[in-house]
């Protein structure tokens, strides 16, 4: 097996762990089981990440590291929320819809409409998905002043022993599992217990008004959806700026704040991750520069230059790991 080939481990005495290295962002988006997500690789360079997946009886347990910055979306088991902590290793930095938070904290929300974030390279994150009934009967019966709404949350944490305590119980739980100590019911609700105490004494110590998507964030999205629609148009920065009927000072602002890039670099980061995720998942029979044109760029040479600085690897390098993942999967 080559180092550019997924690694997948399957514990033997746990078939609910799996373990699985990554080497291409649609690829990494593709692994959690049950999820729908769209990653976007806006850091330049070859991605590499991880994936540990651990499944209990009423959550899901997700470790995800990357070495690229992306701009995630999507969506996760129906009835549960999502509670996503960064460990104490990752930057803390993070921009969600159009919220800058530069302190660590739990970001709360329902999995069927997770925010939009705007991750820093080289974050390692854990995903905690619980189903919804049985996280509102534990408000419920022990007078919680939580609300288990859709609306996502961001708690941060008043002491780094908060984040520390949660990080470590979820490392602690992956540890038991690969050991085979998550096999009895009674081990799983016991880990399931300690999760849950963690979560809501974080949301229950402060009581904050839900997210709200920002002005910023809005005008951004018209911006997005206006150039995924006319995306065989070289569209320049003034077509967005009449578009969203902003000036552009004003549109450099938004996106700097909302997603940490420019405008400029936001139409060449969003065709060049299309393009990728349509040479990983598209027919092969259709010709490179073919896809290229699809998406505005009209100069081979230019394209596969931009493309090369953003993944670590020339448009026929994917293809071709591409076509080699699917016949050893055959």
């Amino acid at each position: 097996m080559s180092s550019e080939q997924s690694i997948i481990r399957e514990h033997p005495c746990t078939a609910a762990l799996v373990e699985r290295q990554t080497h291409d962002v649609v690829e990494h988006a593709q692994t959690p089981s049950g999820w729908t997500l769209n990653y976007e690789q806006v850091s330049a360079g070859k991605f590499l990440g991880q994936i540990s997946q651990l499944e209990l009886p009423n959550i899901q347990i997700i470790e995800d590291q990357t070495n690229q910055a992306m701009i995630k979306s999507g969506e996760a088991f129906k009835h549960t929320i999502c509670f996503s902590i960064s460990t104490r290793k990752s930057p803390s930095d993070l921009i969600c819809l159009g919220n800058i938070f530069t302190t660590p904290g739990l970001l709360v929300s329902d999995a069927q409409d997770l925010p939009e974030l705007r991750t820093p390279a080289g974050l390692q994150v854990f995903n905690l998905s619980v189903q919804k009934d049985l996280l509102i009967d534990y408000i419920v019966k022990q007078n919680l002043a939580f609300e288990a709404s859709c609306a996502p949350y961001f708690f941060p944490f008043s002491q780094p022993h908060d984040q520390n305590a949660l990080a470590q119980a979820v490392e602690r739980i992956f540890l038991l599992s690969k050991q085979g100590q998550l096999a009895k019911p009674v081990q799983k609700k016991n880990a399931q217990d300690l999760l849950l105490m963690h979560l809501l004494d974080t949301c229950e110590t402060a009581c904050l008004p839900p997210l709200s998507t920002t002005r910023k964030k809005q005008m951004v999205d018209r911006a997005r959806t206006y150039a995924i629609e006319h995306s065989d148009t070289p569209l320049s920065i003034m077509d967005l700026c009449n578009h969203v009927g902003a000036s552009r000072r004003k549109l450099q602002y938004c996106f700097q704040d909302v997603l940490g890039i420019s405008p400029v670099s936001f139409l060449r980061i969003l065709r060049l991750n299309a393009v990728h995720k349509a040479l990983c998942t598209g027919s092969q029979d259709k010709q490179i520069q073919d896809i290229a044109a699809e998406w505005g760029f009209w100069h081979l040479g230019h394209f596969t230059s931009d493309y090369r600085n953003l993944f670590g690897e020339r448009p026929s390098d994917t293809r071709g790991r591409m076509i080699s993942r699917f016949a050893n999967l055959g």
